[in-house]
């Protein structure tokens, strides 16, 4: 929390605490309600550099229920359950960029998501597809299938760049990628170590 108006009473929340938990959130949550008639305001920020994405989970594109990395929620006012979501596919949650576990978000309400890089939302049609990296999957709603496929032939594969698998989203329903994960963000920042070994303390 950044800043609030005075009309704003502060209180934790542990419900859902083991979920939580698995999906990479804290055991307990900030309740912030406001106890006054008139209008209230709350400022929040993700706890590393990144950008907000709000979601309609209300939406059409969305239908009451998306599919996130685990700990890319940050916040949501209205009714919003925050559920563990598991992959039981060996094949796609090894190589589908999202892991085993995953935090499934559903209700009517709006949650905010927080992510490093460049944001891009995509609304497929019914069948429609979009290729993804692995490394850039961020969001989907429940309603898109996730697929793996392979990133080209052996040479490609071994010699791209690219990995050996990319994600591949069908619709109909929101996607949403990232051109940073958090991890390659921490890597791009973290100071070169110097030359002849680690660097002596004063």
């Amino acid at each position: 929390m950044m800043y609030m108006s005075e009309s704003i009473s502060v209180g934790t929340e542990c419900a859902g605490c083991f979920q939580r938990c698995c999906s990479g959130e804290s055991c307990c949550t900030m309740v912030m309600e406001n106890t006054q008639e008139e209008l209230g305001f709350v400022g929040l920020t993700p706890n590393f550099p990144s950008k907000v994405i709000p979601v309609d989970l209300s939406s059409e594109s969305v239908g009451g229920s998306i599919v996130c990395q685990a700990g890319s929620y940050m916040a949501h006012y209205g009714e919003v359950e925050i559920e563990t979501d598991f992959d039981f596919n060996p094949c796609k949650a090894c190589c589908g960029g999202a892991g085993f576990v995953r935090q499934g978000l559903k209700g009517t309400g709006t949650v905010f998501l927080n992510s490093t890089g460049t944001i891009m939302q995509k609304v497929l049609a019914e069948g429609e597809k979009i290729v993804v990296d692995t490394q850039c999957v961020l969001a989907w709603a429940e309603g898109v299938d996730m697929e793996i496929q392979s990133a080209g032939g052996c040479c490609a594969m071994l010699g791209g760049g690219e990995g050996l698998f990319n994600t591949v989203f069908v619709g109909p329903g929101l996607v949403m990628v990232s051109s940073m994960s958090k991890y390659q963000y921490q890597v791009a920042v973290a100071p070169e170590p110097a030359e002849g070994g680690p660097s002596e303390g004063p």
